[in-house]
């Protein structure tokens, strides 16, 4: 089994919604109520695997009950286990570090990959916004910002810690590009 470059932030981001969850946390079938899918049965293709190999998009499954079809008096319990944990998970998906990349000259938005040196798993912005995110775990990470007709960047000494956001723009200046003309960035990302 390989586990993902993303896989510590990845159980991080599956406690903040488990610890929040004290019937699921304490499950006896999952140490602190979490389990890396492949662990618990191996399953290839799935939707999961494709999502993150194909697009970055971090999926996750979240059994809320050992009943497949519970009552509708089950329900409002279930909704109560749940809701904190829903609203911690939410806060979660940005903690490591999110921002904007734009263009330094027009602060237009732009197509850009972001790559944290050690991870081999790169993020996009969406063109239309220029928004990121790349969930991290703590540490010191150093950034490298790419589009397509700019120079690229690289950053060092970025620090996140765990359950802080980190709000990192960046402004791209138009020039000599790594990446190669008419490269679609989202395909070269995954």
């Amino acid at each position: 089994e390989d586990l993902t470059p993303d896989d510590t932030a990845l159980q991080l981001l599956s406690l903040e919604y488990s610890t929040h969850n004290l019937p699921m946390y304490n499950s006896p079938d999952f140490s602190q109520g979490i389990t890396n899918g492949y662990d618990w049965y191996w399953a290839n293709g799935t939707l999961q695997d494709w999502s993150y190999d194909q697009t970055g998009c971090l999926d996750f499954t979240m059994e809320l009950n050992d009943v497949k079809w519970p009552p509708a008096s089950a329900l409002a319990g279930l909704w109560d286990d749940n809701r904190k944990s829903l609203l911690a998970f939410t806060a979660g998906a940005r903690y490591g570090v999110n921002g904007i990349v734009t263009d330094a000259v027009t602060g237009l938005p732009l197509d850009a990959v972001i790559t944290v040196t050690g991870n081999s798993k790169p993020v996009v912005t969406d063109p239309t916004h220029g928004d990121y995110y790349k969930v991290l775990h703590t540490g010191t990470f150093e950034l490298t910002f790419e589009a397509t007709g700019y120079t690229s960047q690289t950053i060092g000494g970025v620090s996140t810690t765990w359950g802080t956001p980190k709000v990192h723009n960046v402004a791209l200046r138009p020039g000599p590009s790594t990446v190669p003309q008419g490269t679609p960035l989202a395909h070269r990302a995954a």
